[in-house]
């Protein structure tokens, strides 16, 4: 009996399944599944075998009308303790994807392990008053996390050990595929424009900065108020057709000014004036501008000159006006106005005064 007992020797046991739940075996019999990497630093707090980053799924993206769409189905569970729940759960789908990849990856692990990778802020370093337990794992989960009614708390207790090759997607693509085919079949002539209309905006927008006239203070302040307006358009159609209009009203007043810049800007470049953007500027914002600098002068007198069919001819004569506030007869007097004008020509000159003084305070 003995010699058939050493030639049969027991066999061993079954590895278990990967699809095993892990309260049927022993972390220790387990094997990670759906590592990306070791992490350099961590160790799981129980085991202290090194903490292993899962495979995670990426972000299911979004379009602005399914961010419209999902804000509005949050909006519409209500406001009771039920869908309160059932709305932290549909926003939690990749937390809860992160956690089972985690188990997977981890086995053994504790909801700890997964907020000092996931979450570190939630993982508050000891003090004084901390416990031997938490001193021995040098840090302690934070109030939020603590609550048996967190919805942490709820996904870790509800989520299985499953790799990421074996959930399900957080993005269906055949299902987001044919939900856009039958979006673009039964759209409208008006929703379509109104979808166009802010890249076509936008790319209205894009076309005035590229000019070399952009530069200009007074273009570019229209232009940044502009594309202030341009944010947050393409949700509503009720509330997007008023701003459109002034967004267009708004070009085409970018366009007029840079057209009159552009006009003043080649005039001045053929006249070899140098450094002409301030004076330009100038010329848009005031309906009269000094010119202090001889250049300036000759050239707005060249400007003149071509645009009378028979020139201007010599000055017959020249006029000077003079203009100031002051306080007057006592510096403690109300401001006044001033003005002096004088007149000057071959035959003589004329010199004439307004003055003013205040007759109650003085």
């Amino acid at each position: 009996q003995q010699q058939q007992q050493q030639q049969h020797p027991q066999a061993p046991a079954e590895p278990p399944s990967p699809t095993q739940s892990p309260t049927s075996t022993t972390a220790a019999s387990q094997k990670a599944v759906g590592v990306k990497e070791a992490h350099p630093t961590l160790r799981l707090l129980g085991s202290k075998r090194p903490l292993n980053i899962p495979i995670t799924q990426e972000p299911a993206p979004m379009t602005e009308d399914m961010m419209v769409q999902q804000q509005e189905l949050l909006t519409n569970m209500g406001t009771s303790d039920e869908a309160a729940s059932s709305r932290a759960k549909y926003q939690s789908l990749s937390l809860k994807s992160d956690m089972q990849a985690f188990k997977a990856a981890n086995p053994g692990c504790e909801l700890c392990d997964f907020v000092r990778w996931h979450s570190p802020r939630d993982w508050l370093p000891v003090d004084d008053s901390a416990s031997a337990a938490e001193k021995e794992q040098g840090g302690r989960l934070s109030e939020r996390m603590q609550q048996s009614d967190n919805i942490w708390q709820v996904l870790w207790k509800e989520s299985q050990a499953v790799p990421v090759r074996r959930q399900r997607t957080l993005f269906d693509c055949t299902a987001e595929a044919e939900r856009a085919l039958a979006y673009l079949e039964s759209l409208t002539l008006s929703d379509l424009v109104h979808q166009l209309m802010p890249c076509l905006l936008d790319d209205a927008r894009l076309r005035v900065s590229s000019s070399s006239l952009a530069r200009l203070p007074l273009v570019a302040k229209r232009i940044e108020d502009m594309s202030q307006m341009m944010k947050g358009i393409g949700y509503s159609k009720s509330e997007d057709l008023p701003r459109f209009n002034d967004i267009i009203r708004g070009i085409a007043d970018i366009e007029i000014q840079m057209a009159k810049a552009e006009a003043l800007a080649s005039r001045f470049e053929a006249g070899g004036l140098q450094n002409f953007f301030p004076l330009v500027e100038a010329m848009l914002l005031h309906p009269e501008v000094l010119l202090l600098e001889e250049a300036h002068r000759n050239m707005a007198r060249r400007l003149i000159e071509e645009g009378s069919p028979n020139g201007l001819g010599v000055p017959d004569s020249r006029e000077f006006v003079f203009r100031t506030v002051s306080s007057q007869p006592s510096a403690v007097s109300r401001p006044c106005a001033h003005r002096m004008y004088c007149h000057l020509s071959e035959n003589g000159f004329r010199v004439a005064g307004a003055f003013s003084k205040d007759t109650v305070f003085y």
